[in-house]
């Protein structure tokens, strides 16, 4: 076989394994060192779409919608933060995936054990009815996935797990200060130690048909509900304990997992309204 030939040979038969590995990663979804990636920093001062032909969106400093803007992110984006950013919503958030293509909010560093970015935060500035998280999944978050200060974003049909914090009484998956009225429905919450819901007065959501799977309550103790306002066909397990207990009004001991005395832990957790219809096996 001549030179020319052998060389020929050997440039198809790289080209083949090339394309080859290129093709599995594709179906593995596994987009290399994300070279496709678009950076995302700072301030978003306009209307933007975050597409899924752009997709992964790389947060490396945290993102802010300011005020009267919207961020609009499309089904089966990913998006992946730095350590220690988050997302910071004054104005608008339209996250809507579907069931079979859900928007994934992720660490973006080698994972430790640990979460390692800071969440979603919507703020007092933030419009409520253009305020939509449904069909996505937060993981990997510290101290936990969403911040809610004196509004009421949509929050229903998510997956939040695999969040683990660094201080000792554990994380906080939600956490809401001030005027807090969302209906928080139909989500899972799995893999986490901490509250699944942890409500300072006078912040009151509803919680309606969420599995609330927890390794370890609030603080080492059962607690996975911290405060909060009626709960209404919920499943609440506790390091493989499930919690079926009625309640209403709702106090402290009979109740189990739902930590809902106005005085213990501290006076500014709200006492939670009423428990209905609790389940014995999952929703979802």
């Amino acid at each position: 076989m001549s030179k020319y030939f052998k060389i020929t040979a050997l440039f198809m038969l790289i080209t083949v394994f090339i394309s080859c590995d290129l093709f599995k990663n594709i179906l593995d979804g596994d987009n290399g060192n994300d070279a496709d990636s678009i950076i995302v920093q700072g301030d978003i001062t306009q209307n933007t779409t975050w597409t899924l032909a752009g997709s992964p969106y790389i947060v490396t400093n945290t993102v802010t919608v300011t005020e009267g803007v919207k961020l609009t992110i499309e089904p089966g984006v990913i998006v992946k933060f730095d350590y220690a950013t988050k997302l910071i919503v004054n104005g608008s958030l339209d996250a809507q995936g579907t069931e079979n293509n859900k928007i994934i909010f992720t660490e973006n560093v080698e994972h430790t054990g640990v979460g390692n970015w800071c969440g979603v935060e919507f703020t007092d500035s933030c419009t409520d009815s253009n305020c939509i998280i449904r069909y996505c999944v937060i993981e990997y978050c510290d101290p936990g996935c969403l911040k809610i200060h004196d509004c009421s974003p949509t929050i229903a049909h998510n997956i939040m797990r695999h969040i683990y914090s660094r201080a000792e009484c554990g994380c906080t998956v939600i956490g809401c200060r001030g005027e807090v009225l969302s209906k928080i429905e139909c989500n899972v919450f799995s893999d986490f130690e901490g509250a699944a819901l942890f409500c300072h007065f006078p912040a009151n959501p509803k919680l309606i048909e969420n599995d609330i799977m927890a390794v370890e309550g609030w603080n080492g103790t059962s607690y996975t509900i911290v405060g909060g306002g009626f709960l209404d066909g919920n499943y609440l397990e506790c390091g493989g304990v499930v919690d079926t207990t009625l309640g209403n009004p709702v106090d402290e001991i009979g109740d189990g997992i739902c930590n809902t005395t106005s005085v213990a832990p501290a006076p500014q957790f709200r006492g939670v309204d009423g428990v209905t219809n609790p389940k014995s096996t999952p929703n979802y």
